[in-house]
């Protein structure tokens, strides 16, 4: 069965001792005290510096929570002043990390040929990647929104299915109060998933986790996760209140995914 993954994306938000205290509040809440089935799961992603600190305190407590990075370096050590490698991650405690977001792709300027080596990187260490794609505008046509996916998809050619998330993120819908229809997430994650089947095969595609992320909020999630090709979510602003994102759980627990 396919795992289905709900995954707070912290930014550039919060400091070490908000983010011990907002891990040791959701380990306590009641929503991570039922059981659930083993195939969803819930992660974290903080700013690196807190890494560390956050798997610390995880360790305290019994739940089972992932831990994943928001950028790698695609450099695995040497003179880079200023990165961090998948390596170094991984000893902070992360069991993959966001590549690709639209943020990074931006403000950053990552190309495909960066975020090839970042996922060479990730494979090196066998972490997870949660591979961001999407369209930045509304303007394309059909052809063309298909096209520009299949060559972000493309990419992965040479990483291994069963390490890799793909999140769906229309850039035109990220802070901006823009939310995409449903009708338009389904339609983007049939293209996604047919250029995952084109290059993995239909078995190995079939389970790789499509989660959707675009202005994800108590409010949307529920539609957004009834549709046929979306197993989960990597949620931005709203994981930053505690409750809204404990409300979020109990949505995604409750979908019967």
């Amino acid at each position: 069965m396919v795992h289905q993954h709900l995954i707070a994306n912290f930014k550039m938000n919060l400091l070490d001792s908000e983010i011990r205290n907002y891990v040791s509040q959701l380990s306590q809440s009641d929503v991570l005290k039922k059981p659930r089935p083993v195939h969803l799961k819930i992660g974290l992603a903080p700013s690196s510096p807190y890494l560390l600190s956050c798997q610390a305190q995880l360790s305290k407590t019994s739940s089972t929570l992932d831990l994943y990075a928001q950028n790698i370096s695609q450099a695995t050590q040497g003179a880079h002043t200023g990165e961090v490698s998948a390596q170094q991650m991984r000893d902070c405690g992360a069991q993959g990390s966001i590549i690709g977001h639209s943020e990074r792709r931006s403000l950053h300027h990552e190309t495909p040929e960066i975020l090839v080596q970042k996922m060479e990187a990730l494979n090196q260490f066998k972490m997870r990647a949660i591979y961001c794609l999407g369209e930045e505008t509304t303007d394309l046509s059909d052809q063309n929104l298909d096209q520009l996916l299949k060559e972000q998809v493309d990419i992965l050619r040479d990483f291994p299915s069963t390490q890799l998330i793909i999140a769906y993120e229309p850039k035109w819908a990220i802070g901006t109060g823009r939310e995409a229809e449903p009708q338009h997430i389904h339609r983007v994650s049939t293209y996604i998933r047919q250029h995952l089947v084109n290059l993995y095969g239909q078995e190995r595609a079939l389970n790789i986790p499509l989660l959707y992320g675009g202005s994800v909020n108590a409010k949307n999630l529920s539609p957004i996760l009834d549709l046929e090709n979306i197993n989960g979510a990597l949620v931005g602003s709203a994981s930053l209140d505690l409750d809204h994102f404990i409300a979020l759980i109990e949505l995604f627990i409750n979908a019967n995914l």
